[in-house]
């Protein structure tokens, strides 16, 4: 039987983990296929860059989950360093998600705010 096993520095081991980043005021950005796939290609290339093994990705309307492995890294690092990572780069290629759905709704032309 192979065991699905890494070398680290503290042993032989996988701990994979089931992280799930839910969109600010559960917004549905991932109903948008573009961004759903912009969002998939920024997990991959940060898994990528830093020799993560991921075993899944999934999204639904207002959230992403994703099974990486925990490998070298603290689970509040590896949480850290995705949910950063795939906010910045979402928002600088997608100006109007900002725009629309986390300024628009509040600050936007003929809320009651605005007029104040």
């Amino acid at each position: 039987m192979r065991r699905d096993t890494k070398k680290y520095a503290h042993g032989l081991s996988r701990i994979w983990l089931h992280m799930s980043f839910k969109v600010k005021y559960c917004h549905s950005i991932f109903g948008f296929k573009e961004v759903r796939e912009a969002c998939q290609q920024i997990v991959l290339k940060i898994a990528a860059e830093c020799n993560i093994d991921i075993q899944y990705i999934g999204f639904d309307n207002n959230h992403l989950h994703f099974i990486p492995d925990l490998g070298k890294y603290s689970e509040p690092n590896l949480r850290k360093l995705f949910k950063g990572t795939t906010g910045k780069k979402l928002l600088e290629r997608f100006p109007w998600l900002k725009k629309k759905y986390f300024w628009g709704l509040v600050y936007g032309e003929g809320s009651i705010i605005a007029m104040l």
